[in-house]
């Protein structure tokens, strides 16, 4: 019953948009350390998250279908960062995951499929050029995450990795890759301004790209990347706005299925986004912030005809706080909604159109140089997969701990 339930025809479900939906803990965590320049900082912590599908949800990923009833994965994350002299920073981030999507047939059987391990080794070196206005990164991605994939292991990423769902990317590599970039910032009126630009060399196999393709067993030669990016902030009075805006252009792919034959040329489309944020000063709150994101998706082309409805926008907007109750305890709260639309090539829950509520609460406590923030997010919603349309439910309860030294 495994093959039948998720048998290797799945491997066409995996969609591009893994890969331009992921949110990796990485991230995150990066972003709280720049914070705290001067210090050293390690951060680790323990996160579980659950999403159910009621009685199940059809998804259909070429000729084969299967119905997804539940996932769920566990993940530990873990950042390094540290200063090097007055005017440059090394990062290390990386996150290890545990996960499983449960899968049920007609006659009401369940079969498991999992994939674990640790993702993806990400280093960064961030320095100052010149007078703090032009600023230089580094980047390398070590591929340490799962590469080459077996039938219940795409089974399990087609469910995992699924952007409406809005939980962490599992454990799968994106292949090694170099990155280099400059941002250069001025102020400019009441604005301060800053535009950045950096290049991606990617260059060997990367499994969520390549099964994107409906590629199986592939070889792929990936193309390289440019990403730009354009963001201004000013004060309103006692407020502040944030606006930017990101471009990312790809050159073009090649894959070769192990059988041989002729190669197959991808290039996907360039990514669109514009991301606003409104910080309303009050009392009551240390922080209350009113955000908004959207991301376009150009078609992709496969031998250099375009696929049809392989487009797609991600439209996300909602509100965060931050209470403090003492000198070194805050209550976080945060109400999010998204929308995705999807791609309609592809019948598969990592292409579905979603439309999502999540609700998240926690804890923000400074003792000395430690801080811990445990947490719990609630989401609902709907997925239509193009084949079915159901409800979601699902939950994360975690904690993070951070340390500077």
């Amino acid at each position: 019953m495994r093959t039948e339930i998720f048998g290797r025809r799945m491997r066409r479900g995996v969609s591009l948009a893994a890969a331009a939906g992921l949110s990796l803990a990485a991230a995150r965590i990066a972003a709280a350390q720049e914070k705290l320049t001067g210090f050293s900082t390690f951060q680790t912590g323990l996160i579980f998250e659950n999403v159910g599908f009621g009685d199940g949800l059809t998804q259909k990923a070429g000729n084969f279908e299967s119905t997804v009833k539940s996932a769920q994965q566990i993940l530990v994350p873990l950042s390094l960062s540290m200063p090097i002299g007055s005017m440059w920073r090394a990062d290390v981030t990386t996150i290890f995951g545990n996960g499983q999507a449960t899968f049920v047939d007609e006659a009401g059987e369940t079969a498991t499929a999992k994939l674990s391990g640790l993702h993806d080794v990400r280093l960064r070196a961030t320095g100052k050029l010149r007078d703090e206005g032009l600023v230089a990164t580094f980047g390398v991605n070590i591929p340490t995450g799962k590469r080459g994939l077996d039938p219940e292991q795409v089974a399990a990423l087609g469910v995992l990795a699924a952007p409406a769902l809005g939980i962490y990317l599992p454990s799968v590599s994106l292949g090694p890759s170099e990155t280099a970039g400059l941002v250069a910032s001025r102020s400019i009126g009441d604005w301060a301004w800053a535009a950045g630009a950096s290049y991606e060399l990617r260059n060997s196999f990367s499994p969520v790209a390549a099964l994107a393709a409906g590629v199986g067993d592939p070889k792929f030669d990936p193309g390289d990347a440019v990403h730009l990016s354009l963001g201004a902030d000013r004060f309103i009075g006692e407020n502040s706005l944030n606006i930017s805006a990101i471009a990312d252009i790809y050159t073009q792919d090649k894959l070769l299925a192990s059988s041989g034959g002729i190669p197959s040329t991808v290039r996907l489309g360039p990514t669109l986004g514009v991301d606003a944020q409104y910080h309303v000063a009050t009392h009551a709150l240390s922080d209350l912030t009113v955000f908004a994101s959207d991301r376009h998706r150009g078609s992709f082309s496969r031998d250099g005809a375009s696929v049809d409805g392989s487009s797609a926008n991600y439209l996300s907007a909602g509100i965060r706080g931050n209470r403090p109750i003492n000198a070194g305890t805050d209550i976080l709260g945060s109400i999010e909604l998204w929308n995705h639309t999807g791609l309609t090539s592809d019948q598969a829950l990592v292409t579905a159109n979603a439309f999502m509520t999540a609700f998240t609460v926690g804890v923000n406590r400074h003792v000395g140089n430690v801080a811990w923030s445990p947490y719990a997010r609630f989401r609902v919603g709907q997925v239509d997969t193009g084949v079915d349309k159901g409800s979601v439910a699902g939950f994360s309860i975690g904690a993070n701990v951070l340390t500077r030294f």
